[in-house]
């Protein structure tokens, strides 16, 4: 039997061409890649844990506010304010300079690659996909508040809607506990590693109490279930930097949505405290995220 060729992993199509044996096959084959990724391409860059962190009985059973004790081996893995690890050995990775920065310059490639000079529909994808991707990276990945301090000056063309003179953009912020200058660069993630709804929780216990009612679990929500505001008039949630409609759609589905399953818990175990009721309805509404993006 000839198989097809999958451009990135070819297990799929194993598990789909020969039936209960392809899928253990299959399985094999995807834990052979998860062993070889973490081999060749998970790189650690704290050198050493707060060793004073423990777990308590019930972060065995769930998220924790800070992403603290999701790895009982080393409890502070994954936790907000960490450092990113790298996909690459750290020791073979070298900064560019500014000059092959602005090799060639990005503005002009941004200029020639993304302007629309007519309209070009999407038929594959609807415009929700574009505040779908930002709302699961908020989950994920935050570099924290760029520098201020010496931007990237980014030369502009005559003619360029921007002006003529530079485009300044800052920095991300670098680790400052990093002061060995033969290494490279290390930054630290402002929100929590793991997949855990951290975008709607919060990423510290302050954060995510300012977020709940303590009632039955929930979230706070106004009387017609909008999230409440700030004193900007943005929602009050997780994470919401870089905030626009699309991203408010999706924070209000799944807050909305975290509420419902609080109910239905309750409905079905009316024994579970406020706090239980919280702890799992996080872990389906993160689950029913992750099984989304899937």
């Amino acid at each position: 039997m000839s198989l097809p060729t999958y451009v990135w992993v070819k297990w799929p199509i194993v598990a789909k061409s020969l039936g209960a044996l392809g899928v253990l096959i299959a399985v094999l084959m995807l834990a052979q890649s998860r062993e070889r990724l973490l081999k060749n391409n998970m790189f650690e860059t704290n050198e050493v844990y707060d060793a004073s962190v423990s777990c308590d009985a019930r972060s065995h059973m769930a998220r924790t506010e800070n992403g603290t004790c999701n790895n009982l081996e080393i409890p502070q893995m994954g936790a907000a304010g960490l450092r990113f690890g790298r996909n690459v050995n750290p020791s073979e990775t070298f900064a560019e300079s500014e000059e092959q920065i602005l090799t060639p310059n990005p503005r002009v490639i941004s200029r020639e690659l993304m302007s629309r000079e007519s309209f070009k529909p999407a038929t594959s994808l609807n415009f929700i996909a574009a505040a779908w991707i930002q709302f699961m990276v908020h989950d994920w990945v935050s570099h924290g508040p760029n520098s201020d301090e010496n931007p990237i000056r980014v030369p502009l063309a005559e003619d360029d809607p921007f002006g003529s003179e530079e485009l300044l953009v800052k920095r991300s912020q670098a680790d400052l506990t990093q002061r060995d200058p033969s290494r490279p660069a290390t930054f630290r993630n402002a929100v929590t590693h793991w997949w855990d709804g951290s975008q709607i929780y919060g990423s510290d216990k302050s954060s995510s109490d300012s977020l709940r009612s303590f009632v039955d679990g929930k979230l706070q929500l106004s009387s017609d279930r909008y999230l409440p505001q700030q004193w900007n008039g943005i929602p009050k949630t997780g994470f919401n930097d870089n905030w626009w409609l699309g991203l408010s759609l999706l924070h209000h589905i799944f807050a909305n949505e975290h509420n419902a399953i609080a109910a239905h818990l309750k409905s079905r175990h009316p024994e579970m405290n406020d706090q239980q009721l919280f702890d799992k309805a996080r872990l389906i509404n993160a689950a029913l995220m992750a099984k989304i993006q899937t």
